[in-house]
């Protein structure tokens, strides 16, 4: 096609995998920052579980039956966080890219 490697192959890069089994790393993160919105609107601003998951399912593009599952595979999280109950603020240092507000 025309003008595919000037503009494309030139500039464009591939991005490199990163080292191990990258999918799974991301996944791990993501699965934290889920378990860690699931706190903040359930305990922090005290949206009902049926709110709470179609909200995670909206923001996480998940379904309802993956965000349970994933929320049981972090049980130890959300265990941890319902102990130490850290504040919006100290969330909001942890995942500074998500809104915060209630």
């Amino acid at each position: 096609m025309r003008g595919r490697q000037k503009l494309y192959d030139d500039l464009i890069q591939p991005r490199p995998e990163p080292a191990g089994n990258g999918k799974r790393l991301y996944m791990a993160k993501r699965d934290e920052a889920l378990t860690y919105r699931y706190y903040f609107y359930t305990v922090l601003i005290g949206y009902s579980y049926e709110k709470t998951l179609n909200i995670l399912e909206d923001e996480f593009y998940l379904s309802e039956r993956a965000i349970i599952a994933r929320l049981d595979a972090n049980y130890d999280v959300l265990k941890g966080l319902l102990t130490e109950k850290p504040k919006v603020s100290q969330i909001k240092q942890k995942y500074p890219y998500y809104s915060w507000a209630g």
